[in-house]
């Protein structure tokens, strides 16, 4: 009854379910924004909010049709809001691996955001992005980076020896999407020289939310 009163209540303002530390984050909350409940850090959405509509906007734009026989990767799960958009709007029912860093993100992804188990079509891995890309023996049509400390992607992940992991683990004619928020010009720059430097193509999405730009860079192997 009272989720109820706080979803009705969400298209007004934003209400707090719970708010909590994480692993790796000082400060995570599940709030009830729009009627839907969303994760945020401190100073990021990090699922289901403006977030999960820049991917649908991405998405849409790169004419994006996974294939049920493909494999996918998602860097830096967070509580699934890329998990769903496949699953639920364009019905994917292929392979998912996720990996994320901080437990806490995966448990409170389970318990309020119904990320199943574990099963032959979908495994959660707690485990450093980087550590499972460089071990990795599998290869996918799509992987989805997605890795952020509240509005930053950390500096390992946007340099060339991260892109060229990944371009080891990519498919033929795979693609990544790479997600950036522009708070200054350094990371896309950084990312688009590492993207040269790979020998590989990209185009990008941008969407502004609030002061800042989304950009999702689609790289091509």
């Amino acid at each position: 009854m009272l989720s109820n009163y706080k979803k009705h209540l969400s298209y007004i303002y934003p209400i707090r379910h719970i708010k909590l530390k994480g692993e790796f984050h000082e400060v995570l909350e599940i709030v009830w924004e729009d009627g839907r409940m969303v994760l945020n850090s401190n100073y990021a959405n990090y699922s289901y909010g403006s977030l999960h509509q820049v991917f649908l906007n991405a998405f849409k734009q790169f004419k994006f049709c996974p294939n049920s026989k493909e494999d996918i990767l998602i860097l830096g799960f967070g509580a699934g809001s890329v998990f769903k958009i496949l699953r639920q709007d364009y019905s994917f029912q292929g392979k998912i691996i996720g990996v994320e860093k901080d437990s806490k993100i995966i448990s409170l992804a389970r318990e309020y955001f119904q990320i199943p188990e574990n099963n032959p079509y979908f495994e959660l891995l707690h485990q450093d992005a980087s550590l499972y890309v460089k071990s990795c023996k599998e290869k996918f049509n799509t992987i989805v980076v997605d890795i952020f400390v509240e509005l930053n992607v950390p500096d390992l992940f946007l340099k060339s020896d991260f892109m060229l992991e990944l371009k080891k683990i990519l498919k033929k004619n795979g693609c990544i999407f790479f997600n950036i928020i522009q708070t200054t010009a350094t990371p896309l720059n950084t990312v688009k020289k590492s993207i040269e430097i790979s020998n590989l193509s990209y185009t990008y999405f941008e969407q502004k939310i609030y002061n800042t730009n989304n950009f999702i860079l689609k790289i091509i192997n």
